[in-house]
């Protein structure tokens, strides 16, 4: 791992809240046929109606999507950074 010049993480940190929390589960082929996204879109609203964006990373997500649904805020987008560091720029 030290001698490749890719470094990839061997361990995961979870919260242990979203092991069985289905909405954060993946299927075993984004993982063989996808790449790692450093920022997640919301594609569940419709972007002409969008009057406010919320960035955040990690469980909170899942937090303020429940939240979205429970107030039926559909103008409200949650956009998700997965790499912090460096800050994805073009995407």
């Amino acid at each position: 791992q030290v001698h490749n010049p890719h470094h990839k993480p061997l361990v995961v940190f979870t919260p242990k809240s979203m092991l069985r929390l289905k909405a954060a589960t993946s299927k075993a082929e984004e993982f063989t046929s996808g790449q790692f996204r450093p920022v997640i879109g919301d594609d569940t609203v419709d972007a002409a109606k969008v009057r406010k964006i919320v960035l955040c990373s990690g469980k909170v997500y899942y937090d303020l999507e429940a939240e979205r649904t429970k107030r039926g805020a559909d103008d409200t987008a949650i956009i998700r950074l997965e790499r912090l560091y460096p800050l994805p720029g073009a995407e």
